[in-house]
């Protein structure tokens, strides 16, 4: 997991490798101290719970709208029947613009519906709230701080 990280900051910013990795290594040490404590399993409980049913549903619905609508559908699937025995036709298309979308959407929705008419496992809300809503709200974020910030000159 750590060279995931690893590999984008270095392709972002070429810094030093091993510097990264303990940094790295650091913010996670930290981090996992949470899950550690004597209430570690209901805080993992409830980050897998909104990681699971709200960040992986983004992530799919935003992978959908790339591949559909900014790199081109058309595209991919002609260079995946270049390489394929098995060829794809236009249904594809169909299933990632439309399909895919419209499934995760639903699921989306109906999860979000859930987990605000019952606060989520019994905790108490403000758990929900910092382990919960914080994590679906920040991780995009960050996402979008990290991709908005310049790379170093002469890596562009």
């Amino acid at each position: 997991l750590v060279e995931a990280f690893t590999a984008g900051v270095l392709d972002k910013w070429s810094r030093n490798r091993p510097r990264v990795n303990i940094i790295l290594g650091i913010l996670g040490f930290a981090g996992g101290i949470l899950f550690i404590t004597t209430t570690g399993y209901y805080w993992l409980d409830i980050v897998d719970h909104f990681n699971g049913d709200f960040l992986l549903i983004i992530a799919g619905l935003l992978e959908c709208i790339a591949v559909g609508y900014f790199i081109g559908t058309g595209k991919i699937r002609k260079y995946v029947n270049e390489l394929s025995d098995f060829k794809i036709g236009i249904w594809w298309d169909v299933m990632i613009m439309l399909v895919a979308p419209a499934i995760l959407a639903i699921m989306g929705y109906q999860t979000l519906m859930a987990t605000i008419e019952k606060v989520y496992g019994g905790y108490p809300s403000q758990a929900v709230l910092y382990g919960g809503w914080f994590l679906v709200i920040a991780v995009p974020l960050t996402a979008v701080i990290l991709m908005v910030i310049k790379p170093k000159k002469g890596l562009e």
